[in-house]
C-alpha cells in the first residue's frame, strides 16, 4: 500500500502516512460502481427536505451551531522545563465549561526536557483530549520532532479524523521567530518549524482552499507578520498574532480564554476573546505592586492584533506598487529611507538580527510616495481588532533588513512581493557596499553647565556628519577611583538641531536606598536605562537580582517609575532575565515570564564597572568587549527600600561619550569628555 500523497510505502495498519501525515484510505470496491443519480432526483430530494423541515418547523442544520474543535500544538521547550509556563496555561482551561459550550479540546504536547504535570510523558510525543478528569491520553505516540512538517500534519490530520462535521481552531504555543517561524523543539537541538515547512505540513492536511480553520492564533513571539499572513491565508479564515515580544507569567494563563469560547462563536468573537485574555494578563503584570492608584499605561511594550485573512492579497497589491516606487528612488533617496530605518520602532529589541518593523509604520513616515497611502488603508482594513499600548504598531510587521541579513537570502521564499524582495535586497547591498565609515571625529566636543544643576552634553558635527547621521546614545560614567568607571546613565533620546548633537541630563543620577537612611552606606547608584522621560515622571530600566532564601534567586530586568504622586518611586514590574545566547539559540527569540516583587525577600542590586580608557587616556570602544569589568551591588529588603533621582553635581568626576550611529549601521564614539 502506498501513500497517494507522496507515494510512500506504508504498513497495511497505518492510519496515517508515515511520512507526509496524510490519512491513508483503501478504496472499497463498493464504491467505484456509483449509480449516477439525475438532476431532476436531487431537486426532488431537496424539495422534499425544505417542504418536510416547514412542516415540522425544524429549518436547517447551519454550520454556526456544529461544535468545536480547538487544537493546540504545543512545543513545552524550556518556556515549560524552566518555568512551567506550559502546564500553567493548561491548568485554567475548564472541562465543564468547555463541554458546557460545545468546545472540544486536542491536545499535541512535547518538545521540553520536563514537564511541569503528571500528564505529559517526556519521552513521548502524544495527543491528548480534555476530558471530565483533565487531559487523557488519546494517541499514544513515540517521540518525534515538533519542529517537522511531518508532526504536525499527522496532529492536523488527526484532530480532522477524530472529529467530523465542526469548526476547527488551532492555537500555536511556544516561541516565535518572525520570519524563521517558530515552535522550537528543545529535545531536537531547537529545531523549528520554518514557513516552508508549515505550508508542507497545512498542503498535507485536510484544511485547505473551502475547509479552512476559522482561526489559526500564535501564543508565541513576533509572528503577526505579512509573511505569515500569506502563508496562512489559503488554509484560515483569521490570524490571531502578536508584533512584539509576547509575555508569560504563572499567575495568568494565556489559554484561560478557552473556557468562554462557544460552538456560536464567530471567528471574530473567538478572536477578540484571546486577544482581551491577553490584555488582561498585560494588565495584572503592570498592576502588580500596591500603590494608591492604578495606571492605565502598560509597563510593557505589547501588541496583539486579529487579521481578516481575505484581505491580505489586497495589502500585497499596494505593497508591490509602493515597493516600485522606493526601489525606483533608492539611487538618489538612500540617506532618506536609511535614516528613517534606522530610527523606526524595531520588535524584538534585544535581539535586532530579526529586523522586524511595522508595515503600516513604514508606510506612514514615507507617505509622500503615492502608493503609502494605499497600503496604510488596507491594513486598516485588514486588521479588524488590534491591542497595542503604543502608537507606532498597527498589526502587520514585515522584514526590513537593517541589522544584519540572516533572512535575506532566503526570503523570496517566503515573501508573496518580489518587487518588495528586490528593494530590501536592494537596500541592504547598498547600505554594506557603502559601509565608509565617516567616524564623527572632526566636531568639537563640549559641555554647557547651568547654574540650577543641569548639564547639557552636546557635540557640533560637520556638514558631512550631519548628513550622515542616524541616531546616538548618551552615556555617562562615574570615575571610581579605582580605575573603573560606572556606567550611570543610558539615554536614547539625544537630538539634532542643526548641527548641534545634544542631551539634557538633569536629574538623571538614580539611585536605591533604605527607606529611612539616604548616605552612601545605605544607598547604592543604579545604571538609569532611560525608557521615557516627561516633565512629571520618568521611567527606567535596569537589572536586579531578587531573593527568597539563602541560595534561590531570579535575576530580573525591573521597570522602575518615579513621579510626582510617587516620589519615592516603585518597581512597576519585574520579567525574568533568561535569555539563552548560546549558538544553537541564536535565532530563537524568548518568551518573557513577569515575576510579583512580594514572592521575594530581597532586592540585589546589579551596577557594571569597566576599565573605558586606553593606555594613551583615550575613550576605548571596546569596553563592553575587553573583559574589564566587575560589578558591584547592595541588598536591600524588599519592603524598605526607595529610589532617588538626582542631578550630577560637582562631588564627583562625571565623563559622558556620545554612541553615534551613521545611515550606512557604523557605530562610532565621540571624545571623552569630563563634565565637571
Amino acid at each position: 500500500m502506498y501513500c497517494s500523497n507522496c507515494g510512500t510505502n506504508q504498513n497495511n495498519n497505518n492510519i496515517f502516512c508515515v511520512k507526509c501525515g496524510v490519512p491513508i484510505r483503501q478504496t472499497s470496491p463498493l464504491k467505484k460502481e456509483k449509480k449516477k443519480i439525475s438532476i431532476n432526483t436531487i431537486l426532488i430530494i431537496l424539495i422534499c427536505i425544505v417542504l418536510l423541515s416547514t412542516i415540522l418547523g425544524v429549518g436547517f442544520i447551519v454550520t454556526q451551531n456544529k461544535k468545536r474543535v480547538i487544537l493546540i500544538y504545543m512545543v513545552g521547550s524550556d518556556l515549560e522545563s524552566k518555568s512551567g509556563l506550559a502546564s500553567r496555561d493548561l491548568l485554567d482551561i475548564d472541562y465543564e465549561k468547555t463541554s458546557k459550550n460545545g468546545t472540544k479540546v486536542l491536545l499535541m504536547a512535547g518538545g521540553a526536557r520536563s514537564w511541569n504535570n503528571s500528564f505529559v510523558n517526556t519521552l513521548e510525543t502524544s495527543i491528548y483530549e480534555l476530558q471530565e478528569n483533565g487531559f487523557q491520553k488519546v494517541e499514544e505516540r513515540s517521540l518525534s520532532n515538533m519542529g517537522t512538517a511531518q508532526t504536525l500534519s499527522y496532529f492536523l490530520n488527526f484532530g480532522y479524523e477524530r472529529y467530523k462535521r465542526v469548526k476547527f481552531d488551532l492555537i500555536f504555543w511556544n516561541h516565535g521567530g518572525a520570519v524563521d517561524g517558530n515552535e522550537y523543539d528543545q529535545l531536537h537541538f531547537n529545531d523549528n518549524l520554518k514557513i516552508p515547512e508549515l505550508r508542507e505540513a497545512f498542503d498535507s492536511s485536510p484544511f485547505k482552499n473551502r475547509n479552512k480553520l476559522e482561526v489559526i492564533s500564535f501564543r508565541t513571539c513576533l509572528n503577526s507578520t505579512i509573511e505569515m499572513a500569506n502563508l496562512l491565508k489559503n488554509y484560515s479564515k483569521y490570524l490571531v498574532a502578536s508584533e512584539e515580544v509576547t509575555v508569560g507569567s504563572k499567575f495568568a494563563s494565556a489559554l484561560s480564554f478557552i473556557n468562554d469560547i462557544t460552538k456560536k462563536d464567530k471567528a471574530i468573537d473567538y478572536a477578540t476573546k484571546e486577544i482581551d485574555n491577553y490584555k488582561n494578563t498585560i494588565t495584572t503584570l503592570c498592576n502588580m505592586v500596591q500603590i494608591e492608584s492604578k495606571e492605565e499605561n502598560y509597563c510593557v511594550n505589547t501588541t496583539y492584533s486579529a487579521i481578516d485573512l481575505s484581505k491580505i492579497d489586497r495589502i500585497n497589491k499596494e505593497l508591490d506598487s509602493f515597493s516600485k516606487e522606493l526601489n525606483d528612488n533608492i539611487s538618489t533617496k538612500y540617506n532618506e529611507i536609511a535614516k528613517l530605518r534606522s530610527n523606526l520602532e524595531q520588535y524584538g529589541e534585544d535581539q535586532k538580527e530579526y529586523d522586524m518593523i511595522d508595515l503600516y509604520d513604514l508606510a506612514n513616515k514615507l507617505k509622500n510616495y503615492n502608493s503609502a497611502s494605499k497600503v496604510m488603508k488596507e491594513i486598516d482594513n485588514a486588521v479588524i481588532y488590534n491591542f497595542t499600548n503604543n502608537d507606532y504598531s498597527h498589526g502587520i510587521s514585515i522584514y526590513f533588513p537593517y541589522n544584519s541579513s540572516d533572512f535575506l537570502q532566503d526570503y523570496n521564499l517566503i515573501s508573496s512581493s518580489k518587487t518588495y524582495t528586490d528593494f530590501i535586497q536592494t537596500f541592504y547591498t547598498k547600505k554594506t557596499s557603502q559601509n565608509k565609515g565617516i567616524g564623527f571625529s572632526k566636531g568639537k566636543t563640549e559641555t554647557i553647565k547651568k547654574d540650577n544643576g543641569e548639564a547639557d552634553f552636546s557635540i557640533t558635527l560637520t556638514e558631512e556628519e550631519k548628513n550622515n547621521f542616524a541616531k546616538a546614545n548618551c552615556l555617562v560614567f562615574v570615575d571610581m577611583k579605582d580605575g573603573y568607571h560606572k556606567l550611570l546613565y543610558i539615554s536614547k533620546s539625544p537630538i539634532l538641531e542643526g548641527n548641534e548633537l545634544k542631551d539634557t541630563l538633569k536629574g538623571k543620577m538614580l539611585r536605591i536606598s533604605n527607606i529611612d537612611y539616604e548616605d552612601e552606606k545605605s544607598s547604592e547608584w543604579l545604571t538609569l536605562v532611560e525608557q521615557e522621560s516627561k516633565e512629571d515622571y520618568i521611567e527606567a530600566k535596569n537589572v536586579m537580582i531578587l531573593r527568597y532564601g539563602q541560595k534561590h534567586s531570579d535575576v530580573a530586568v525591573a521597570t522602575i517609575r518615579i513621579d510626582s504622586s510617587h516620589p519615592k518611586g516603585y518597581i512597576k514590574s519585574l520579567i525574568i532575565n533568561d535569555k539563552d545566547t548560546s549558538e544553537t539559540n541564536k535565532k530563537m527569540y524568548f518568551s518573557e515570564e513577569a515575576i510579583k516583587i512580594d514572592d521575594y525577600s530581597l532586592i540585589e542590586t546589579v551596577t557594571q564597572s569597566y576599565k573605558i580608557t586606553t593606555d594613551d587616556n583615550k575613550f576605548d570602544p571596546n569596553y563592553l568587549k575587553n573583559g574589564n569589568k566587575k560589578y558591584t551591588g547592595k541588598v536591600f529588603p524588599t519592603n524598605a527600600y526607595k529610589f532617588i533621582l538626582e542631578d550630577f553635581n560637582s562631588k564627583y568626576d562625571y565623563y559622558g561619550v556620545f554612541q553615534i550611529e551613521d545611515i550606512y549601521g557604523n557605530i562610532t564614539y565621540s571624545n571623552l569628555v569630563k563634565m565637571n
